[in-house]
């Protein structure tokens, strides 16, 4: 690449260069083909999706003790994890807008 390189600033462009050309340009192209089939093996296989029960939690009531100590509950554990301080925020408020509904 680099002969290529002095020959161009130098103006020496002869039939050779451009084989030159052409064998870096190949070897680019194979390099880069390459990669690309790397990450698709041919072990590889699909399955279909399977569908999952899940239960919901249950409803919290708000108009006990014990609702209102469950809600604070799951505000301590969410805020325990590593959120940025914009999604803490977002969740604090979320929490005391549940709140608000539940006491109206």
């Amino acid at each position: 690449m680099q002969e290529v390189q002095t020959d161009l600033e130098q103006g020496d462009v002869n039939p050779e260069t451009l084989q030159k050309q052409e064998r870096i340009l190949s070897r680019l192209l194979d390099s880069q083909r390459s990669m690309r089939e790397k990450d698709f093996e041919k072990r590889r296989r699909s399955e279909a999706g399977k569908n999952q029960q899940r239960q919901s939690p249950t409803d919290i009531d708000f108009t006990t003790q014990e609702g209102k100590n469950k809600l604070r509950e799951e505000l301590l554990k969410v805020l325990e994890g590593k959120y940025s301080k914009d999604y803490e925020n977002l969740i604090r408020k979320y929490f005391e807008e549940l709140e608000k509904e539940e006491i109206q």
